[in-house]
């Protein structure tokens, strides 16, 4: 028997401990052997959670389109993009699932800044940044609280 459920935790939960119950419903006696004690209906099995808060290991994830600096991280409203190359650039923040939150397109001079305030959910977002080639993406992990 196989059980998976997903559930999120929020990007500023805080280091904790828990325990997440399963209870059985509508199941009946499954008899496992000497694999595992036996499932009846009703059982409550806790599973233990750990939750480790660590902001400080958001860091870069790979790679360099260009040198980019990118703050603040986590980011509350607007989030700031400096770019070290002349060039047109498409920013796009990913959700974990790969899913596009939201996409910007500017044309940038080395060393300017550009400011984004993308209207998404608080959570973990990965920041992809591409020249115009599509070359070399620049990747980091972001915090939007």
């Amino acid at each position: 028997m196989e059980i998976s459920h997903r559930f999120a935790v929020p990007a500023d939960a805080p280091t904790s401990q828990g325990r997440l119950r399963v209870i059985y419903q509508n199941a009946w006696k499954w008899n496992y052997g000497p694999f595992m004690q036996d499932i009846h209906e009703g059982m409550a099995y806790d599973i233990p959670v750990h939750v480790k808060a660590d902001p400080a290991s958001v860091t870069d994830i790979s790679g360099s389109a260009a040198d980019i600096t990118v703050y603040p991280n986590p980011f509350a409203e607007t989030l700031h993009i400096t770019v070290a190359a002349d060039g047109d650039y498409t920013f796009s923040l990913l959700s974990l699932q790969g899913a596009c939150a939201a996409q910007f397109q500017a044309r940038l001079t080395a060393g300017e800044t550009f400011s984004c305030s993308p209207r998404i959910p608080s959570g973990v977002y990965i920041l992809t940044v591409t020249d115009a080639d599509g070359s070399s993406p620049a990747v980091r992990k972001l915090i939007h609280r």
